[in-house]
């Protein structure tokens, strides 16, 4: 008998005998089940290739990743208002005003509020900006130094 052949059959026995403790399960446990046998000439590699090539186990479902998530504690239904705020109005590549980035999706995504008349916004013309309040003092500290605050004071806003 084929060397090839001999491990063939000696996996389909393990693996698809229902008595068997090794069966249907994945290659590590597969592996340790034939070496718990004292079968220590077929190695965890030859296992795994032999499992791909079975359909009975590439049509399995994958084990779920669960992926750790930063745990954000409110008191109540939209409460969940916390961002931060970037100025960058001095680049004069970019359209936005100002970029903010949400508490829920720090680190991955950031989105921008749109100044719909960026030229209209350096002549002081700025009604058609929306207005975002935000709890962070650093981010308040770092968006009241800017001159289009002191535009927004002087128009009578109620939050300047």
């Amino acid at each position: 008998m084929n060397t090839h052949q001999g491990i063939n059959t000696l996996l389909e026995k393990t693996y698809y005998k229902l008595s068997n403790p090794g069966s249907y399960l994945g290659p590590d446990k597969l592996y340790r089940v034939l070496k718990s046998k004292g079968i220590t000439h077929i190695g965890k590699h030859k296992v795994q290739k032999w499992l791909h090539n079975q359909d009975s186990y590439g049509l399995r479902k994958e084990l779920r990743r669960h992926f750790t998530r930063t745990r954000v504690i409110v008191s109540g239904i939209n409460d969940q208002f916390d961002m931060d705020l970037i100025d960058i109005s001095n680049i004069k590549s970019e359209k936005p005003l100002l970029r903010r980035l949400p508490a829920t999706t720090r680190g991955n995504w950031s989105t921008s509020i749109e100044a719909p008349h960026y030229v209209s916004v350096k002549n002081n013309n700025i009604y058609d900006i929306d207005i975002y309040i935000t709890n962070n003092q650093d981010a308040l500290a770092s968006f009241l130094d800017q001159p289009s605050t002191v535009t927004l004071h002087l128009k009578s806003f109620p939050f300047f």
